[in-house]
C-alpha cells in the first residue's frame, strides 16, 4: 500500500469517527442560514432547536428566546397553539409524517399569514420516537392569491341575482377565457365570447362618452392593466349609466377584480356588471328631496348656495351673473286672494324663471318670495342685460292677470368677478342693487355696477 493510499484511509477513518459531529455542525449551520422556518420539538412539545427564521416568525429576536418553551408559552393566540399541539399529537399517534399541508402562522401587524408545513417523527437508534422535526415555508401570498382566485371563479359561475354578466380575462394571453350572462329586470347583455366584442360593447355602452367608464375601457390594454396591478390596486369600481337597445339608460356598477392565476402566474381580470338602477334612483330621490324647495320644485336655499359656491370654485376664471328677484307687494296676493293663490303664484314664478334660463344655470328659492339665479359663462355684459330684459318682461306678464295694484318683481344683478370675487361679497352687492330697485319705484332691474356709479 502506498503512502498516499495509507493517508486516504486515515482520513476516511477520521471522518467516520466525527460523522455525528459533522452532521450536528451542518444542522446548526442550516438553522442559522435557512430562510425556511425549521424547528425540533421533544415529546413534551418543548422546542429544542429552531432556525432564525422560525424565531422571527414567533416574534422573537433570537433562537434562545424560543428554546425550552412550548407553543402555549410563546403564542398569545391560544387557539393557534392548541392547533399546533393537536397536529403534533395526531402525528405521533398515527406514526405517519405530515407533508406539505397549509396551516396558519402567527399574525404579523394584524395580517393573517400561512405556511406550507411538513412534520417528521424523529426516532432514536432503537426505533423509539424522541421528537418532531418541522419545516415550514411562508406561502401567504400564493395561498391568499389562490384562495381569492378560487373565490372569484366561484363568484363567476354563481352569478348574484343582480348581475347581468361576468367575464374572466387572461391579460397575459389577451383572451376572454369564459363568460356568464343572465336576465336581470327583463334585460340581458349580448354574447361576450371575445375580448374585442366585450371591449367594444363596454366602450360604446357608456351613456357618457366623456365619463370615467368609457375612458377606462378605451385604455383597457395589457400595459394599462399591469400598471394598475403593479400600483397595488386589486379592485376598480365604476358606477355609470349604460345605454340599452331600446334607447333607455340604466345605472350599473362594474366591479373589476385583478388576480394572479396561481397555475401560470398570469394576470387575470374579472369584470362583473351589476344592476344598481333602483338603488341609484332611490339615492337620487333622497338627494332631490334634500335639495329641492317643496313648493316650487327649484333648489332650496342651502342647495342653491352650495351649488353656486361649487360652480365658482370649479370655474373661477369664468364670468357669471347673479340675479336676485323679489316680488313687490306679494302680501297683497295672500291677503286678497288667499295663501293658496299665493303659493300658485310662486310656483308659476319659479316655472317662468327656469324657462328663461339654461339647463346648467342654478335656479333657487332662497326666501318666501325671493329667488336666486346664477347664469353661467355669460360671455358679454350685453347678453346679461338682454336676459334681464326678457326675465323682467316674462315676470310682468305673470303679474298682469292678477289685476292687483303694484304687484310686480324687482331684480338686482351682479357680475362675477367684475363686481366681486367672492360669493358673500357678490351676494351683498346684488342685495344692495335689489334694495335700490325697490327704493326707486319697484318693477325695475338694477345692476350692481350701475348702482356704484350713482
Amino acid at each position: 500500500m502506498t503512502e498516499k493510499e495509507t493517508g486516504r484511509q486515515e482520513v476516511v477513518r477520521q471522518k467516520d469517527v466525527d460523522h455525528d459531529g459533522i452532521l450536528q455542525s451542518a444542522f446548526r449551520s442550516i438553522l442559522r442560514n435557512t430562510e425556511d422556518m425549521m424547528f425540533v420539538k421533544d415529546l413534551h412539545h418543548r422546542y429544542v432547536a429552531a432556525s432564525s427564521s422560525f424565531a422571527q416568525m414567533m416574534g422573537k429576536s433570537s433562537v434562545e428566546e424560543v428554546i425550552g418553551l412550548t407553543d402555549h408559552e410563546l403564542l398569545e393566540n391560544s387557539a393557534l397553539a392548541d392547533q399546533y399541539v393537536a397536529d403534533d399529537d395526531n402525528l405521533l399517534e398515527s406514526g405517519r409524517d405530515l407533508r406539505d399541508y397549509v396551516e396558519p402562522l402567527r399574525e404579523k401587524d394584524g395580517d393573517a399569514r400561512y405556511a406550507s408545513t411538513s412534520k417528521y417523527i424523529l426516532y432514536d437508534p432503537e426505533g423509539y420516537a424522541v421528537g418532531i422535526l418541522g419545516v415550514s415555508r411562508d406561502v401567504t401570498r400564493t395561498y391568499l392569491a389562490n384562495r381569492r382566485f378560487q373565490q372569484e371563479l366561484k363568484y363567476l359561475f354563481d352569478l348574484p341575482v343582480d348581475a347581468y354578466a361576468a367575464v374572466f380575462i387572461d391579460v397575459d394571453s389577451w383572451r376572454l377565457v369564459t363568460e356568464r350572462r343572465q336576465i336581470v329586470n327583463s334585460y340581458h347583455t349580448e354574447n361576450l365570447s371575445r375580448i374585442d366584442v366585450f371591449l367594444r360593447m363596454s366602450r360604446e355602452g357608456a351613456a357618457d362618452q366623456e365619463g370615467e367608464a368609457a375612458d377606462f375601457y378605451r385604455n383597457f390594454t395589457q400595459k394599462q392593466l399591469w400598471d394598475i396591478y403593479n400600483s397595488g390596486r386589486r379592485d376598480v369600481v365604476l358606477e355609470y349609466q349604460r345605454k340599452r337597445k331600446d334607447g333607455s339608460v340604466c345605472w350599473v356598477r362594474d366591479e373589476i377584480s385583478f388576480l394572479i392565476d396561481p397555475q401560470n402566474d398570469h394576470l387575470c381580470v374579472m369584470v362583473m356588471v351589476r344592476d344598481i338602477d333602483g338603488k341609484k334612483k332611490a339615492e337620487n330621490d333622497i338627494l332631490y328631496a334634500a335639495e329641492t324647495d317643496g313648493l316650487t320644485g327649484v333648489f332650496n336655499r342651502t342647495a342653491t348656495m352650495r351649488r353656486i359656491e361649487a360652480l365658482l370654485e370649479d370655474n373661477p376664471a369664468g364670468r357669471h351673473a347673479l340675479f336676485m328677484m323679489d316680488v313687490d307687494n306679494f302680501k297683497t296676493v295672500n291677503d286678497t286672494l288667499g295663501h293658496q293663490a299665493g303659493d300658485e303664484f310662486l310656483i308659476a314664478m319659479a316655472r317662468k324663471i327656469k324657462g328663461c334660463f339654461r339647463e346648467g344655470d342654478v335656479v333657487g328659492r332662497i326666501g318666501g318670495d325671493e329667488f336666486f339665479v346664477l347664469m353661467q359663462n355669460i360671455g358679454t355684459l350685453k347678453n346679461v342685460r338682454k336676459k334681464a330684459e326678457l326675465l323682467q318682461l316674462g315676470l310682468r306678464q305673470l303679474c298682469d292677470p292678477y289685476d292687483l295694484e303694484m304687484l310686480s318683481v324687482s331684480i338686482g344683478v351682479g357680475i362675477y368677478p367684475k363686481d366681486a370675487g367672492k360669493l358673500s361679497e357678490l351676494y351683498a352687492r346684488v342685495d344692495a342693487a335689489l334694495y335700490e330697485a325697490k327704493r326707486t319705484g319697484k318693477d325695475r332691474v338694477v345692476f350692481a355696477a350701475d348702482k356704484q356709479k350713482q
